[in-house]
């Protein structure tokens, strides 16, 4: 009988815990994939999301703010929470 393949572990020395800080992801998020990993494998390739959630009441808004924040990123500029609903209430306004 052939010794069966071993698999080496990357970098086997982190933690559980530590890998969603690598990947800049909560551990939360790591443990619901882990739930849902039978349904994640059987999913077909084209399908980018398991579950459809709500979609946005203001399309053409988050269109807008998607965009803003986008270009703010682009030009190494800080987004906060209450800079995007500052804007998205002035952009509102402004519709």
């Amino acid at each position: 009988m052939p010794p069966r393949a071993t698999r080496k572990r990357h970098n086997s020395n982190i933690t559980q815990k530590k890998r969603p800080i690598m990947f800049n992801i909560e551990p939360v998020q790591v443990r619901k994939w882990r739930g849902l990993k039978q349904q994640l494998m059987e999913a077909a390739p084209h399908i980018l999301w398991l579950n459809n959630s709500t979609r946005p009441k203001y399309p053409e808004l988050e269109g807008e703010l998607n965009e803003w924040v986008k270009n703010l990123r682009k030009n190494l500029k800080v987004v906060t929470r209450s800079m995007i609903q500052m804007k998205a209430k002035a952009l509102a306004k402004t519709e």
